[in-house]
């Protein structure tokens, strides 16, 4: 009986190897031998009592493979769309992964924290770019403010409704984003900080902030991003007509 056990373990795990999936027929299959092995009689497993101890290593890989086909269920998202609600309608940005590992997983960990809630979109270069990444809060801002990560490099020419950070030569990248906007926007991805993260799918949203932002009358409000950093909103008092990013959250992932 327990030889029966034991050769049938062993003859799966001599299969070829498989690519892993999640979730994976190759999983099923596995288990699917695990549970149509025989279970011995209580006589039977009393007389194979003293040889478990040593014969048990033979399942010790198929359990190491069960243990990677779990984490291979939580398999990374390769696409991820966020879903964004502005003062100048909503939005949903739509970022891959494999364009920028590191952007996009600080971009996540930013949007699963509240960080954009109420922020300001406060720098706005109609047929250029639109800037935000200043957190509402300074205590918030003063967490990701100075957390900076490596550059990566731009894989895609940008174009209007392209996502990327903002930053101040190598390896600055950390919370300040903008979206390009056509046609001089397709001039960027040239600094080393400036890696396409994904694109705007909604990109008239943007159109329509550059719209009220030139309505409005208000001169360049680049300046603003030193005192937004340390004072919050209030430090843009002065300019109640600017756009706001409302609420950002993850709407959906595809993952390999």
């Amino acid at each position: 009986m327990h030889d029966a056990i034991a050769d049938r373990a062993q003859q799966y795990l001599s299969e070829p190897t498989r690519p892993w999936r999640a979730p994976g027929t190759h999983v099923e299959a596995m288990e699917a031998h695990v549970h149509s092995l025989p279970v011995p009689t209580p006589r039977e497993a009393s007389s194979l009592r003293p040889s478990l101890r040593t014969d048990c290593a033979a399942f010790a890989p198929m359990k190491t493979m069960l243990l990677f086909a779990s984490l291979a269920s939580s398999a990374v998202a390769q696409t991820t769309n966020v879903k964004c609600v502005t003062t100048a309608g909503s939005f949903t940005a739509v970022v891959e992964r494999s364009n920028s590992p590191q952007g996009v997983d600080r971009f996540l960990e930013l949007v699963s924290s509240g960080f954009f809630t109420d922020m300001l979109l406060y720098r706005v270069i109609p047929g250029f770019l639109i800037q935000f990444g200043v957190a509402a809060d300074p205590k918030v801002q003063a967490k990701w403010q100075n957390d900076k990560f490596p550059d990566e490099p731009n894989l895609h020419k940008f174009r209007g409704g392209t996502l990327s950070y903002a930053g101040a030569g190598a390896d600055s990248r950390s919370c300040h984003l903008f979206v390009a906007l056509a046609p001089n926007g397709a001039s960027l991805g040239n600094a080393k900080h400036e890696t396409t993260l994904g694109h705007i799918t909604e990109v008239e949203v943007f159109e329509k902030v550059a719209e009220n932002f030139k309505a409005s009358g208000y001169p360049d409000t680049g300046s603003l991003q030193g005192a937004l950093v340390s004072q919050g909103n209030a430090a843009a008092s002065k300019y109640p007509k600017l756009d706001t990013i409302l609420s950002c959250a993850v709407a959906g992932h595809v993952e390999l």
